[in-house]
């Protein structure tokens, strides 16, 4: 009869009920929310998320898993406490901050990259210590949105001086572009930056009200390329997070160069 009502013991619904009964930590987000409708959980700013556990550590471990880029998607889908999260709606930047935070909470801060290369003197160093936390300083604020709650930037061209209301990519345009990349591959053609920024575009004084995306492809293609690399830097800064990029020094010849921090077995491992 004990284990009958220990069974139908209710599992917890709300947050404060998920909190209380689940370690966790609190992640501040680089767009502070600013870009997402007022009534997403996002809006907030911040996230809570539990620590790792042993069961996350058999989805790390699998090599189905690690070898399926979207086995950051599961991690962090499994970790975010908030129930009505819905990870399609994060950004890109957002995503990548918390994964690193989440690997500071859990693993801790040591993050050993197995063999580094000196870009000028071709020196290799082994087994050289970095701490993740110097990749989360806090982005600057180049820009914002055009209004609060709304994925809405503006920018102006360098020679058209059209005004471009663009959007941060997150996992909603990223699947768009997964699938217009196998269409293009059907038919032999690759997807291009130019379709990126057709997806990204919300609208151009260039551009007529209801442009379709193929009138967007066909209005980049037609722009110089100084506006379309103003176009690709301008993406990169509202993406909002610090460079995922970790500062090195040669010890051989003292030369700076950033390491990338990549999301593979190595750095959920960092002692294996």
């Amino acid at each position: 009869m004990e284990q009958e009502k220990t069974m139908m013991k209710k599992k917890p619904s709300s947050l404060s009920e998920i909190l209380e009964s689940t370690p966790h930590t609190e992640v501040e987000l680089p767009s502070k929310g600013l870009i997402y409708p007022k009534d997403n959980v996002l809006s907030k700013g911040k996230l809570h998320i539990r620590y790792l556990k042993g069961e996350d550590e058999e989805i790390l471990l699998s090599p189905t898993h690690i070898k399926n880029t979207g086995f950051i998607d599961l991690l962090i889908k499994r970790v975010v406490l908030e129930p009505d999260f819905n990870i399609k709606d994060l950004s890109v930047g957002d995503k990548t901050y918390i994964v690193l935070a989440s690997r500071i909470a859990s693993l801790g801060d040591d993050y050993i990259v197995k063999e580094v290369k000196c870009n000028f003197c071709d020196h290799v160093e082994e087994n050289v210590e970095f701490k993740i936390s110097e990749s989360l300083k806090e982005a600057p604020e180049i820009h914002s949105p055009v209004s609060n709650y709304k994925n809405v930037f503006k920018t102006t061209l360098p020679v058209s001086g059209h005004e471009v209301f663009m959007k941060t990519i997150t996992g909603h345009d990223t699947d768009k572009l997964t699938n217009m990349s196998e269409k293009l591959q059907n038919v032999g053609q690759e997807l291009s930056s130019m379709h990126t920024y057709s997806v990204l575009i919300v609208s151009s004084s260039g551009l007529d009200e209801n442009a379709s995306e193929g009138e967007k492809l066909k209005y980049v293609r037609d722009l110089t390329m100084k506006d379309t690399n103003h176009l690709r830097k301008f993406l990169n800064e509202i993406r909002m997070t610090p460079d995922n990029t970790i500062d090195y020094k040669c010890s051989k010849c003292n030369t700076k160069q950033e390491i990338p921090i990549s999301f593979g077995f190595d750095f959920f491992f960092p002692e294996h």
